[in-house]
């Protein structure tokens, strides 16, 4: 059993006025894409034996790819989530594939090219962020800590005041690249070739407490974050965060969602849900 607690961000693209919820990788798998082509009732059957010859780069969008097939038509492949992002006035490929590189001194993991920078330290501590940055903005946030009741109470007691309550830093973890398994996908995609693999990658972070791990998510222009705690702490409150913005103005609605602003802007950069919890028992 355990259970994991989800948090998330998301870059928005100016021209867009609203975003899905992030969902997992798991659940936003290719297998939910929609392919559609303008094919005759009669000619259904020899689909069985057609080829992709190749993709139309210019027929792009940011969420669908153009293919050849091999007699004759065009089929359109329509993606859950963004695949393509604007780079120099052309729809290009989103490729978070995690590399290691350096950020002012220090080793940390960033993605390869997909209109927007996410670095992850190689060390999760208290003192390191994980930041995104989108054009002259950015986002960086780390785990403050976990928040503990003190003593001999339990986190579920009807009433605790604030002098119960203490904050623990986390243990140093070292950052691990996790595989991404797209297998299924390809095997239920009636052609392989719409499979879109580099708008996926994980790293992890593990022992960061007891028996719990941090999984990150990079999901097209989404980021994930997952606490993921193998079982039940009756001293477990929750979960203290730092976040600092450049150039951002955050506003906390009703609902708990985090929505990231430029100060002169109507439609937010960024976004964070609100986090939730569910039980894997």
């Amino acid at each position: 059993m355990h259970h994991d607690l989800r948090n998330a961000c998301t870059t928005r693209p100016a021209y867009a006025a609203s975003g899905d919820t992030p969902e997992t990788a798991e659940e936003t798998t290719q297998a939910e894409l929609k392919e559609s082509a303008s094919i005759p009732d009669e000619e259904s059957d020899s689909m069985e034996n057609v080829e992709i010859l190749e993709e139309i780069t210019d027929r792009r969008t940011e969420f669908s790819k153009e293919f050849a097939l091999s007699n004759g038509l065009h089929m359109t492949t329509v993606y859950a989530e963004a695949v393509h992002f604007q780079k120099e006035g052309r729809w290009q490929e989103i490729d978070n594939t995690l590399q290691r590189t350096e950020l002012q001194g220090k080793d940390v993991y960033t993605n390869t090219d997909a209109g927007w920078q996410v670095f992850f330290p190689d060390a999760l501590s208290e003192n390191r962020n994980i930041s995104i940055l989108k054009g002259d903005f950015a986002l960086h946030f780390r785990m403050n800590g976990e928040i503990r009741v003190s003593g001999e109470d339990s986190a579920s007691q009807m009433r605790i005041s604030a002098d119960d309550l203490r904050t623990f830093p986390a243990e140093k973890s070292s950052a691990e690249i996790m595989q991404v398994d797209t297998s299924e996908a390809k095997r239920q995609a009636k052609f392989e070739e719409t499979v879109t693999e580099k708008q996926y990658a994980r790293l992890g972070y593990e022992n960061v407490y007891e028996n719990t791990d941090i999984i990150f998510d990079l999901v097209s222009n989404q980021v994930k974050e997952s606490v993921v705690m193998e079982q039940h702490r009756p001293d477990l409150v929750g979960y203290s965060y730092i976040l600092e913005a450049d150039n951002l103005v955050p506003i906390l609605t009703e609902g708990n969602e985090i929505l990231l602003y430029a100060e002169d802007g109507e439609n937010p950069i960024m976004q964070m849900p609100a986090p939730y919890l569910f039980d894997n028992g």
